[in-house]
């Protein structure tokens, strides 16, 4: 499995080589290695020889089924009599340098993605465990967030917010329900606040449907990723589509101007100087004329609407030069 370059390296399998991960574990301690990889700790003798292992300064990596960070540390301590929970706790508090929960989401447009919850071992946390107060473990990852730790929920709204992940699958994913709504819901008020929808890859019927109720709550366009999810918007009858892909070729560039032509849409074009240049040939073709996202919050400004001002500032962000935006619209 793992081929041997710069260092030596045994292996071991289950029923080959020895009968079982504990018995593996038993010679590997006689041979004294730097690193133990474990397939599984799925028994109490496995992962009392793996904290053995870890405390004489082996460097053990190993893997359970746990939903999260905070739950790995609990499920080890669990293994084991409550009369020697205590021993088990300190020798964890010693030893455990990291962990990292992996929680596997459907992505969008098929596959899985991962979102990654890492949970690094400070002084502090050592002294949760050593305490039995591992119930705030999820608390002191929020604190940590400079160290590199990532609680679950910052993981998943990451993956939505680059639109990997549906909001609704990494809802069924979050383990603070609640708090990962109240997530989602300041991100839907901050596009209330400057007119864009969040949506993007709306190839399903049931984000067509949440991208009209973001419309009717007043948000000025939805976020689309493709040509093709930009069309489907505005065929379901969604009106100002924000269109955010560069799209690539001749052929794309006229679809997307052509779409940009509509009344009904206006679109977001980045970035690069070989697209700008056609989407110029294009639209002067069509008789379109381009306009920057300043123009348009600008012109919003003027009219009083309430995404105007901090749209305007958003979009002064922005290289206008390099954001091209047509519309018959605004």
């Amino acid at each position: 499995v793992h081929p041997v370059k710069k260092s030596v390296i045994v292996h071991r399998e289950v029923g080959e080589h020895t009968e079982s991960f504990a018995t593996a574990l038993k010679g590997a301690m006689r041979h004294d290695p730097d690193i133990v990889l474990l397939g599984e700790m799925r028994e109490l003798e496995t992962i009392r020889l793996a904290l053995g292992c870890a405390s004489m300064g082996m460097l053990v990596f190993g893997t359970l089924h746990t939903n999260n960070a905070p739950k790995t540390v609990d499920r080890i301590i669990n293994q084991f009599p409550k009369e020697m929970q205590e021993h088990i706790r300190l020798m964890i508090a010693d030893s455990l340098k990291g962990v990292i929960a992996q929680n596997l989401c459907r992505k969008i447009g098929g596959g899985r993605v991962a979102a990654l919850e890492v949970l690094l071992i400070n002084s502090a946390i050592s002294n949760l465990i050593r305490e039995a107060k591992t119930f705030q473990i999820p608390s002191m990852m929020q604190v940590g967030r400079a160290q590199g730790m990532v609680a679950l929920n910052d993981a998943l709204m990451d993956l939505v917010t680059k639109k990997l992940v549906e909001p609704e699958e990494a809802y069924l994913k979050a383990v603070d329900k609640a708090a990962f709504d109240k997530n989602i819901r300041t991100m839907a008020e901050h596009c209330k606040t400057t007119g864009i929808g969040v949506r993007s890859h709306c190839k399903i019927h049931k984000s067509v449907h949440i991208a009209k109720q973001q419309m009717a709550a007043g948000s000025l366009g939805i976020c689309c990723a493709t040509i093709a999810e930009s069309e489907l918007m505005v065929g379901a009858g969604i009106r100002n589509v924000l269109h955010t892909c560069q799209p690539a070729g001749k052929n794309k560039i006229m679809r997307a101007v052509h779409l940009g032509a509509k009344d009904s849409t206006f679109m977001v074009v980045a970035d690069d100087p070989e697209t700008v240049t056609l989407l110029n040939e294009a639209a002067a073709a069509a008789g379109i004329k381009l306009r920057t996202l300043v123009d348009i919050y600008a012109g919003l400004t003027r009219h009083g609407h309430a995404a105007g001002k901090p749209g305007l500032e958003l979009a002064k962000k922005i290289d206008a030069s390099k954001n091209l935006i047509f519309s018959g619209v605004m």
